[in-house]
């Protein structure tokens, strides 16, 4: 088991519910040994920022404390480097480490990271029109879903907050012609929504999918989303994070993507709200190109 002797810790405290986070931390890395700072998110110094400052000053561990959206900024910078990351679940969604099975309580996961016998596993990445992304990537329902789900309202209902901001979404939700190459080969098809997924899990819908979508496989799953998937989003005993989408669901794999659609639509990445770019849009996956500490008894993510 590697024992790291820099780390750096970035917390969004905008994550999660209130919970001594510090004292946790301190009494746990505390009794690690070696160095260790603690850094914390603010609008003028995001997760990218911090994330930057920690590999300049010799970091060789960024763990971090927030949700999918502060995973997905600290992607952007640790891609392509040697230095891995610690996940330490605070979001609402936290759809990577229930993937990757990390536990959910912080002390668990601290425990679970760098105490228990360990390995350093490379994950997939993506990038759509040269942006980097980890979980997956969406049109339509995707950003819609997304932009009805605020900060409030998680607070206030957790993962209950995905099932309102669902039911919200059901209500006038527009058909799109899509034309979507995968690798060599071209479908079109009529769609609420186009779904790249890298990861099973998806925390903002408080769904799954598939578990042979996987991080490791160096392939991107196309999901095709079109009525029938409204209805599972409708219904309560669905949007759990228990159930696994319906397998009828158009899909296709592939390493890259190219998506076109009559009519300009954002593409929005990672559980943030804000699209990253818009289609048309070009996909390709990054293999094994995100290093992560993960407990050495869970299988392949």
């Amino acid at each position: 088991m590697t024992k790291f002797q820099h780390i750096q810790v970035i917390i969004n405290p905008a994550s999660g519910a209130n919970a001594p986070i510090l004292n946790t931390i301190n009494n746990y890395l505390g009794e690690y040994g070696g160095h260790w700072d603690v850094s914390v998110t603010q609008p003028e110094r995001t997760a990218i920022d911090l994330t930057q400052e920690a590999l300049d000053k010799g970091a060789d561990l960024i763990a971090v404390y927030g949700g999918d959206g502060t995973l997905h900024e600290v992607n952007r910078v640790l891609v392509g480097t040697d230095t891995p990351l610690c996940i330490l679940p605070g979001g609402t969604g936290n759809a990577l480490a229930k993937q990757l099975r990390i536990p959910l309580q912080l002390e668990a996961a601290l425990q679970a990271c760098l105490t228990e016998p360990t390995e350093i596993v490379a994950l997939d990445t993506a990038v759509v029109n040269d942006k980097p992304f980890l979980l997956n990537a969406g049109t339509g329902l995707y950003g819609q879903l997304l932009n009805v789900v605020d900060r409030e309202l998680k607070d206030r209902f957790g993962w209950i907050a995905y099932l309102i901001g669902a039911v919200r979404t059901t209500t006038g939700t527009e058909l799109f012609n899509y034309q979507v190459k995968v690798d060599d080969e071209t479908h079109t098809f009529t769609a609420t929504a186009c779904l790249i997924a890298n990861a099973n899990h998806l925390g903002v819908l408080g769904l799954s999918l598939p578990e042979q979508v996987s991080l490791t496989d160096g392939y991107l799953d196309v999901f095709a989303m079109d009525n029938s998937v409204m209805s599972i989003l409708g219904g309560i005993g669905r949007v759990t994070g228990l159930d696994t989408l319906a397998q009828t669901i158009p899909h296709w794999r592939g390493q890259r993507i190219e998506i076109e659609i009559e009519t300009k639509q954002g593409i929005y990445v990672d559980g943030e709200a804000d699209p990253i770019c818009e289609t048309p849009a070009y996909i390709q996956i990054r293999p094994q190109s995100l290093r992560v500490i993960l407990p050495s008894d869970q299988p392949a993510p």
